[in-house]
């Protein structure tokens, strides 16, 4: 047996859970070491899973998508190939904006 992290086997897991059809998952619940597995995350997302998932302070995220941010062209220099950068946020600066209601 091959050495395999417990996020690699949760994803595995859930895939097969998916794939039988025996069992039907509302939610995925996981903290923060699976929030760090990026594989773990896709695999959620591949399979149109709803989760929720804790992720750390430092993680990086897109407040829209990426290919819609791409700045227009103004016409001098290089061609912006690259989104915006106010558009990558982590999710410490993203919870700091929040009211204290939500």
């Amino acid at each position: 047996m091959t050495f395999r992290t417990k996020p690699r086997i949760a994803a595995e897991l859930v895939r097969a859970v998916a794939v039988l059809g025996t069992v039907v998952l509302d939610w995925v619940v996981a903290d923060e070491e699976y929030g760090r597995a990026g594989h773990f995350l896709d695999e959620l997302e591949l399979l149109e899973q709803r989760y929720v998932v804790e992720v750390p302070v430092t993680t990086a995220v897109w407040t829209e998508a990426p290919a819609g941010c791409v700045p227009e062209y103004s016409g001098r220099g290089r061609k912006p190939t690259n989104p915006a950068r106010d558009t990558v946020r982590t999710v410490a600066a993203l919870a700091a904006e929040l009211p204290a209601s939500a």
